[in-house]
């Protein structure tokens, strides 16, 4: 499954069955003091015009109220970052929360002239709020979560999205599970160096992350006796190590009277795929 951190803290969880096996998405840079958009001026919102800013500043910071503004101009296809700007400080709630201005693209202020982009900063103390922005809409445009990083991981770890942060009180409420299937998540998935076509299954996810899940492809001799055992940790690929068992048998005897482990590579031949 695939994963965006929006929020300006680090996620940090480990795979429950063993806790060697860390799972980091570091904190969105672009979330910290202030956001600045991605993209300059001007912005074609004939076609996408919303944007929805998320705010969350209750006492355990999970109570998020979604913020929507049209943020179209007078000419939707090439609306400026000053008309932005105005749209977004005239709505009242999100006025109540943040200020929007204008930058230079170099942040160089506006003294540098256009083309400019659009920054917001938060009127609260940002230790005491999270603060995302969506994905869709207006954001594809805009681009804000252009330093939210994406990564695929287990399934286990949608538990720990922002959607599911009242099933799991408990846990660090911080990620965006992205569907590969949604045309705006596919395109963050690609832009992030993923293929949304091609997600990975859990236990490839655990490769070189776990000691605890094993693969045996096992060979049998003619009398369904035991050869041959070659264990690895499931998700590795051929080039890796994993260790040989060997058996052997005097005459017709069904007990092995040697039993050798070795070190041993991995070939592609070796590499197993569970049954669904």
């Amino acid at each position: 499954m695939f994963f965006m951190n929006p929020i300006g803290e680090e996620f940090r969880s480990s795979w429950p069955i063993d806790q060697q096996a860390n799972f980091i998405i570091n904190a969105n840079l672009n979330n910290i003091a202030e956001m600045i958009s991605g993209n300059p001026e001007p912005y074609d919102f004939s076609i996408v015009n919303t944007f929805v800013i998320n705010i969350a500043y209750d006492p355990n910071r999970m109570g998020y109220t979604p913020i929507t503004v049209n943020v179209a101009g007078a000419t939707p296809a090439q609306t400026t970052a000053s008309e932005v700007v105005a749209l977004l400080n005239a709505n009242p709630l999100f006025n109540d929360n943040f200020t929007a201005t204008i930058v230079n693209y170099l942040r160089g202020g506006t003294a540098s002239g256009p083309p400019f982009k659009v920054l917001i900063r938060c009127k609260k103390p940002r230790q005491a709020v999270r603060i995302y922005v969506t994905n869709a809409g207006a954001e594809q445009k805009l681009n804000f979560n252009y330093r939210a990083l994406v990564k695929e991981m287990p399934s286990y770890f949608e538990r720990f999205t922002i959607a599911e942060r009242f099933n799991y009180p408990t846990g660090p409420s911080l990620l965006v599970e992205l569907d590969p299937l949604n045309p705006v998540d596919a395109a963050v998935i690609t832009a992030a160096g993923y293929n949304p076509l091609t997600p990975l299954e859990d236990w490839q996810l655990l490769a070189d992350r776990s000691n605890t899940h094993l693969f045996a492809k096992i060979t049998q001799d003619g009398s369904n006796r035991v050869t041959e055992i070659i264990e690895y940790f499931c998700g590795a690929i051929a080039g890796d190590m994993g260790r040989k068992i060997q058996y052997t048998y005097t005459g017709l005897s069904t007990t092995a009277d040697q039993i050798t482990t070795i070190p041993y590579t991995l070939q592609s031949g070796d590499l197993l795929i569970p049954p669904p």
